[in-house]
């Protein structure tokens, strides 16, 4: 589900139509004694979770039309000249319910999943990737990075123009995160005015070229707003997979307030080699 949300929503149509092609020619030349109702779904699911209920319904339409003209073609003469059509009409009232129900049901999933003020994700779901990462670097020696961003006098905005002005801060914290990675990095608010990047497939070097672009970024955001924030960050590699994701997360804390403790707005990196 993570690699189909990833991809655009032109490349999911584009196959979704073609199983539908593919589908339906398959049911046609079986005939009408075997069904592949259940088949026709699998281009419904699929671009639905990718690139939404809009899309997903209009995969239904298409799954139903393919389904209608191989039913027609296989079974040649009914019992009423609209039974295709009735059949049609219940199949296409089917797929869309289905859309809707995955629709909603992805929808709560990420609700539960995300930061309510920033957007980001959130703990839950940090964790959740997180230790697929890991397990990802068992399997496949892939090296990973995590980079724990805390900001730099935060409380003094809070005290200087209140909490509706520190709300503000982080959400642009959050926008120039979001806006600043690639799609298979997860970034999220761990709590307070505490943010974390994972980096997939990413060694030493290039998490440190990543962060220090977006640390710039950041910096540029505050001076904008002359917002008197800096930022201290933790970057944790990984070559070998390590025990748990507490263990991950308090390497990269660690590294955090060791760039804090050596006068902020710094970053401090660490590579668990082979």
């Amino acid at each position: 589900t993570a690699r189909l949300r990833t991809q655009s929503a032109a490349a999911l149509v584009t196959q979704g139509l073609l199983m539908v092609v593919l589908i339906g020619t398959v049911d046609y030349l079986t005939g009408n004694e075997f069904s592949f109702f259940i088949f026709y779904l699998l281009p419904v699911f699929m671009v639905t979770l990718g690139a939404g209920r809009n899309m997903g319904l209009g995969m239904a339409a298409a799954s139903t039309g393919a389904w209608l003209i191989a039913d027609i073609l296989s079974v040649g003469a009914y019992s009423h000249p609209m039974v295709p059509y009735w059949n049609a009409v219940v199949r296409l009232s089917f797929f869309s319910i289905v859309v809707i129900l995955q629709e909603a049901f992805w929808r709560e999933r990420d609700i539960a999943r995300t930061d309510f003020l920033t957007r980001l994700n959130n703990r839950k779901m940090f964790y959740e990737a997180a230790s697929a990462e890991i397990e990802r670097l068992k399997r496949y020696g892939q090296p990973f990075s995590l980079a724990y961003l805390d900001l730099d006098n935060f409380k003094k905005v809070n005290d200087l123009y209140g909490h509706k002005a520190g709300d503000n801060l982080l959400k642009i914290v959050s926008a120039v995160i979001r806006n600043n990675v690639r799609r298979i990095d997860i970034a999220a608010r761990l709590g307070g005015d505490e943010f974390a990047v994972l980096l997939p497939e990413t060694g030493g070097d290039a998490a440190g070229a990543v962060v220090t672009k977006l640390k710039n970024m950041l910096q540029l955001a505050m001076d904008r707003h002359r917002w008197p924030v800096t930022f201290s960050i933790g970057i944790a590699t990984y070559e070998v997979a390590p025990l748990s994701v507490d263990e991950l997360v308090s390497s990269a804390d660690d590294l955090m307030y060791a760039a804090k403790r050596a006068g902020k707005d710094r970053i401090h990196r660490m590579v668990k080699g082979k």
